[in-house]
């Protein structure tokens, strides 16, 4: 996500967007940095959607993942463990 702030806002802003990525799972977070800056180097899209899949399986089969489905129905914030 990208927007425009005005002057003296950036902080602030900044803030929230760190606010929004650190309410997600830490390997959530960390596997979504790993792929990023993998996909500069990655020959093709078919291998970057490879990687992306791997990831995707990854993440799904963590204690964090159950979590986080468990969290949604009952409409309450999710509590991320690291797992």
């Amino acid at each position: 996500m990208s927007r425009v702030v005005p002057d003296g806002e950036v902080v602030d802003a900044a803030l929230e967007v760190a606010d929004e990525i650190i309410a997600n799972s830490p390997m959530g977070v960390w596997m979504t940095k790993e792929v990023m800056w993998s996909q500069l180097e990655v020959g093709s899209l078919h291998a970057g959607i490879d990687l992306e899949n791997r990831t995707q399986i990854l993440t799904s089969m963590t204690e964090d993942a159950r979590e986080a489905t468990t969290a949604l129905p009952e409409r309450r914030p999710p509590v991320f463990h690291d797992r």
